[in-house]
C-alpha cells in the first residue's frame, strides 16, 4: 500500500499522513490524528515500513554552515505538507572523503539532493553527481548558489529608504557568516548611486562599542545590521545609554521569519524562508532534467522583502527642522581687484586675484547652513577639478552635496567677478554645466523636497527646469523663493508658483518694462499672483510690499568692500528667519543686516555670516528685533 493508497482510505491528504507519520502533527486535530493511527494499525501500516518508499525523499548534506541551518527548519515544514521525506547527512568525522559521504547517501536510494556546497576540483564528488542520475542544487555563494536570499538587495534597499528620508551619513554592522559581503557591497552600491560618498568608518564588523561611540560623536544618523540578533544587541544598548530611537539614530535589519511580527521593537526587512524552502522543493521534485537544476526565484521573495514596521526610521535630526533647498547656478568665482571697471577700449590692471566657490546655488545654500538650518543644493558640475574644488567647499560648510551632479562634456561653471574699490562689480558668466541642469534632474532628486520648508531659486538656470523646479517644490507645500538675474524673462506661469520674488530694481525694471515708478511694477507683480515682493535697493536699503504691508527700510551701516554677494546673504537670511518664526518685516530686516556683514568682505561664501556672529552684532544695535 503507498502513503496516496492510505491517505486515500483515512481521507486526509498525503501531507497529514506524512506529518501523523513522521510526528509532525502539532497543527494537526486530535481526533484526526487518533483516527489516521487507528486506521494504520488495522491496515498494519508503520513508519518505517517498505511502503513509506512511495514517498519522495529529497536528500541534504549540510556541514555547519549558516544560510542551510537557518533553512533546515523551513524545509522540513515545507517537505511534510508536501508528503515527502527528507533524509540528513550531517557533518562527518574528520578523515571521511567528500566524495565516501556523498556515496552514503547517493545509496539511501535519494530522489533529489540539496548540497550546502560543493568544492571546486572535486572531480570524484562531480563525478559521482553526474552518475547518479538525480536532481540537485547547491546552495553556496557562488556563480551557481541559489539566488536567494539577496543580501546585497536587501542592504541596498535598506539604505534606499534611509536616503529617500534624507539621511545621507548611514552606518553598516556586519555580523558573522557569509551575508556580510553581499551585504556590505549592496550598501556601498546603494551609497555610490545615490552620490553619498563612502566611509570606511561607519562600516562596522561585529564591534557595538565602535558603533556606541559614532552615535555618541554624532557620526552618523541612521544604522542598518545584516543580523537581527546583533540589531537588538545595538537596539539594548543605544536605549540603556539613554539615546532615543529612531530620534537620534533610525535602526533596519534583517530577519528570517514566516510572519511580519509587527510586535518586534526594530523595523526589519522579514525574509521568508517557508516560501523558499517550499519553492526549492517544487523545483527539485518536478525537474524535467538530472544533474544541476537552478531555481528561478521570482523576485518578489527578496527584492521586496516585507517590511514589519517603521517605527525605527525617521528622518534625520536636523531635518526635523525644515530644510532648505537650493536650485541655481555653480560656479568657480574669479575676482579681480581693479581701480576702474573695464570698459571697450580700455586695459585694466589687476594688482591680485582670488578664487572662491560661488554661483547663487552655492551661495544661499552655504548662507542658509551658516544660520543652522539644513540646506540641500541642487545643480551640476562638470566632471573637472574644479568641481572637485566645489564639493570639497560645500562639504566643509555642512551643505548636502548628494543633489550635486557632474555632468560629463561639460566644464563647470565660471565666474570673472571685476570689483572696484568702493565694492562695485561687474561680472561675467560662463554657464558650462548650469545650462544642463533639467527637469529630469529635478525629478531625480524629487524625494529631498519631502521635508523642505523653502525652496530658493534662481534664473541662472535654464527656464524650463526652473518652473519644473517651483512646481515640485509646490507639489510638497515648500515655499518658493525668486532671485532673477539681469536679462530674465519670466513668465507669467513661473509668477503664479513663486512666493517670494526679490528683484534689484534694475531685475524688476526688466521683468515689467513698463515706464512706472519702482512701486507700481512691484504692485504688477502682486496683480500677477506673486504674494510677497520685495525689492532690493543697495544703499538705499529694500523696499516690502505685501496684500497687507508696504514699507520701505533704509539699510544698515556698513562699509562696502565688495557688493556681489548682498542679494544672497539677504536671502539667506531671510528665509532662515522666517524659519526661525520671525514675521516676514523682523525676517527681512535681520537679513538686512546679513547683506551688511557680506558686503563688508570680499568674496561671497567667505562673507557669509553664522548666526551668532550676527544676532551678537543686532543686539548691540537693535536689540528690540530680536525674539
Amino acid at each position: 500500500m503507498t502513503i496516496r493508497e492510505f491517505a486515500k482510505i483515512a481521507g486526509v491528504s498525503v501531507s497529514t499522513v506524512s506529518k501523523i507519520m513522521n510526528n509532525k502533527d502539532e497543527s494537526i486535530r486530535a481526533e484526526t490524528r487518533d483516527s489516521v493511527l487507528k486506521l494504520a494499525k488495522e491496515y498494519n501500516y508503520k513508519i518505517g515500513s517498505p511502503a513509506l518508499r512511495d514517498m519522495p525523499i529529497i536528500g541534504v548534506a549540510y556541514t555547519d554552515g549558516e544560510e542551510l541551518c537557518r533553512l533546515l527548519p523551513s524545509l522540513l515544514s515545507a517537505a511534510a505538507e508536501r508528503g515527502c521525506g527528507v533524509l540528513l547527512k550531517s557533518p562527518a568525522p574528520s578523515g571521511i572523503a567528500p566524495a565516501e559521504e556523498l556515496r552514503m547517501l547517493l545509496g539511501a536510494g535519494i530522489d533529489a539532493l540539496l548540497l550546502e556546497t560543493l568544492l571546486p576540483g572535486d572531480s570524484r564528488v562531480q563525478s559521482l553527481l553526474e552518475e547518479s542520475g538525480i536532481p540537485y542544487s547547491v546552495l553556496q555563494d557562488d556563480k551557481e548558489s541559489l539566488p536567494y536570499p539577496d543580501y546585497a538587495a536587501l542592504a541596498y534597499r535598506s539604505v534606499e529608504l534611509l536616503s529617500e528620508e534624507g539621511h545621507t551619513d548611514i552606518a553598516c554592522f556586519l555580523g558573522e557568516g557569509r551575508r556580510g559581503e553581499p551585504y556590505r557591497r549592496g550598501y556601498q552600491q546603494c551609497l555610490f548611486d545615490r552620490h553619498i560618498r563612502p566611509d570606511k568608518e561607519l562600516i562596522f564588523h561585529r564591534s557595538v562599542d565602535e558603533a556606541i561611540q559614532k552615535i555618541a560623536s554624532h557620526r552618523f544618523s541612521a544604522l542598518i545590521v545584516s543580523h537581527y540578533e546583533d540589531a537588538m544587541r545595538l537596539y539594548q544598548r543605544i536605549i540603556g545609554l539613554q539615546y532615543r530611537i529612531p530620534h537620534d539614530v533610525s535602526l533596519i535589519t534583517l530577519r528570517e521569519a514566516e510572519n511580519g511580527e509587527e510586535s518586534l521593537p526594530i523595523s526589519a526587512f522579514h525574509i521568508s524562508y517557508g516560501e523558499y524552502a517550499d519553492l526549492l522543493l517544487q523545483t527539485l521534485l518536478r525537474a524535467d532534467k538530472k544533474g544541476f537544476v537552478r531555481t528561478q526565484i521570482p523576485m518578489s521573495l527578496f527584492a521586496g522583502c516585507r517590511l514589519n514596521h517603521r517605527r525605527t526610521i525617521d528622518i534625520p535630526h536636523m531635518q526635523r527642522k525644515k530644510r532648505v533647498i537650493s536650485i541655481g547656478s555653480v560656479n568657480i568665482d574669479h575676482y579681480l581687484n581693479v581701480s576702474a571697471l573695464p570698459e571697450s577700449g580700455n586695459t585694466v590692471i589687476a594688482p591680485e586675484s582670488y578664487t572662491y566657490p560661488g554661483g547663487k546655488g552655492v551661495n544661499q545654500a552655504v548662507g542658509v547652513a551658516k544660520l543652522g538650518h539644513s540646506a540641500c543644493l541642487i545643480g551640476n558640475v562638470g566632471h573637472d577639478s574644479d568641481a572637485d574644488f566645489i564639493y570639497a567647499a560645500i562639504e566643509e560648510h555642512r551643505v548636502e552635496r548628494a543633489a550635486l551632479r557632474r555632468k560629463r562634456g561639460f566644464q563647470t561653471g565660471q565666474a570673472y567677478i571685476f570689483v572696484r574699490p568702493d565694492g562695485h562689480s561687474m561680472i561675467s558668466v560662463m554657464s558650462g554645466a548650469n545650462n544642463s541642469l533639467s527637469r529630469e534632474d529635478i525629478l531625480a532628486q524629487e524625494h529631498f523636497f519631502k521635508h523642505a520648508g523653502f525652496c530658493l531659486l534662481q534664473s541662472e538656470i535654464p527656464m524650463d527646469t526652473l518652473l519644473f523646479a517651483a512646481k515640485t517644490a509646490k507639489k510638497y507645500g515648500a515655499s518658493t523663493v525668486l532671485k532673477p538675474s539681469a536679462g530674465a524673462l519670466l513668465s507669467k506661469e513661473l509668477l503664479t508658483v513663486i512666493d517670494i520674488i526679490i528683484p534689484n530694481r534694475r531685475e524688476l525694471s526688466q521683468i515689467v518694462p513698463a515706464p512706472r515708478t519702482m512701486k507700481a511694477k512691484a504692485r504688477s507683480l502682486l496683480a500677477l499672483g506673486v504674494p510677497t515682493v520685495l525689492v532690493t535697493l543697495g544703499a538705499d536699503g529694500f523696499y516690502l510690499l505685501t496684500k497687507d504691508k508696504e514699507l520701505s527700510v533704509p539699510a544698515v551701516a556698513f562699509t562696502a568692500i565688495d557688493s556681489t554677494g548682498a542679494a544672497d546673504a539677504f536671502i539667506s537670511a531671510l528665509v532662515s528667519y522666517l524659519l526661525y518664526g520671525y514675521d516676514m518685516e523682523s525676517a527681512a530686516r535681520i537679513a538686512g543686516y546679513a547683506a551688511g556683514f557680506c558686503i563688508s568682505r570680499q568674496g561671497v561664501v567667505p562673507s557669509l555670516i553664522d548666526r551668532n556672529s550676527l544676532e551678537s552684532h543686532i543686539r548691540q544695535k537693535e536689540p528690540g528685533l530680536l525674539k
